[in-house]
């Protein structure tokens, strides 16, 4: 059966205190059985409405491990890799978090996360011109600005975005950490997505 408990319906734990001084006790961290303890996906999308032109989204993401090479963004048809995404935001395998540009990933200032904390993510952008802006915010505190008319990878055709995702490299060979994952809120409908008419700059 091995990490898989999604057979397992029930467990009994009872602490035994032998004679003498030897005793036996289990702790427990974040347990779960049944069909909560399935295994995540290491890449997983959410079908969204068709978006083809100014747009602005938001999102929030929790990282399992620190590090881990893994990824939120867009995509133009069902995302299996990075080359399926013209959005992507990455937290990389340096610890830090940055997006891609055109042609590799960058950062406009350095955001170094955290095990378990919770960033939120804003991309505004435009699939005609195939740019977009990226910043992020750390729980409460202030945004940070990650990207500034940053270019779509366009390994695909990136026409129009109908699909959020979340990518996980667990390769070691590329910084990956096996098992690692990206909690990522639009999994579970929890996003903001919408057209921009208009857009005024301040």
């Amino acid at each position: 059966m091995g990490n898989d408990l999604t057979k397992v319906n029930a467990i009994l734990l009872e602490n035994v205190v032998w004679p003498g001084r030897h005793a036996f006790s289990m702790d427990l961290d974040n347990f779960k059985i049944g069909e909560s303890a399935a295994p995540t996906a290491p890449t997983q999308n959410k079908t969204i409405p068709v978006v083809k032109n100014k747009f602005w989204a938001e999102w929030k993401v929790s990282p399992t491990h620190v590090p881990l090479n893994g990824g939120t963004g867009l995509g133009q048809g069902n995302v299996g890799t990075w080359g399926d995404m013209g959005v992507i935001v990455r937290f990389n395998p340096d610890g830090k978090i940055d997006a891609y540009n055109g042609s590799g990933y960058t950062a406009l200032n350095e955001v170094e996360y955290k095990k378990d904390e919770i960033y939120t993510i804003e991309v505004i952008g435009d699939v005609v011109s195939k740019t977009y802006n990226v910043r992020i915010k750390e729980g409460v505190s202030e945004w940070v600005e990650i990207g500034k008319d940053f270019v779509f990878r366009s390994t695909t055709s990136q026409d129009e975005f109908n699909f959020m995702a979340m990518h996980i490299d667990e390769n070691t060979a590329f910084g990956g950490v096996p098992e690692a994952r990206l909690r990522a809120s639009f999994l579970s409908d929890d996003y903001t997505l919408g057209t921009i008419i208009f857009m005024v700059q301040k």
